[in-house]
């Protein structure tokens, strides 16, 4: 399971962690694991995207999202009942110690039982929460 801060690495050359991400995906392609993507990262990203914090031109842009959308490699999980309801109990339980969105990540990677591969320290020291360290590739 991916956060947007590593598909966006993946994606930009420019990025922090873009290395690591390029390995993870490399990984990826030879077939070691497998990507997967929770639907609403898409929403996420074209919030950052139209709010200006994502520097990209509009072709650019539009290149990314539909890679997420249409990469095979990448297996899209949709929002369901299961995932909902985990995000409300881990959005609750820790009022604000989560985004709103990085507690659908954390919903999706428990329910689905896979690791969340992310740099955010506060996910990472979750023992509730499977992570992975993108910063490990």
């Amino acid at each position: 399971m991916l956060d947007l801060t590593t598909i966006i690495s993946a994606a930009f050359r420019g990025e922090r962690y873009h290395e690591n991400a390029a390995r993870l995906y490399e990984s990826a392609q030879r077939g070691l694991l497998k990507l997967h993507v929770l639907d609403i990262l898409i929403l996420e990203a074209e919030h950052l995207y139209l709010t200006g914090r994502v520097r990209v031109d509009g072709r650019e842009w539009q290149s990314f999202i539909l890679d997420i959308l249409e990469n095979p490699r990448i297996e899209l999980i949709m929002m369901d009942r299961e995932i909902f309801k985990e995000h409300l109990r881990l959005y609750r339980e820790y009022g604000g110690k989560y985004t709103y969105f990085d507690s659908f990540y954390a919903a999706a990677a428990i329910t689905h039982n896979l690791k969340l591969v992310t740099t955010d320290r506060r996910l990472l020291e979750d023992e509730e929460i499977p992570t992975e360290d993108l910063r490990k590739y």
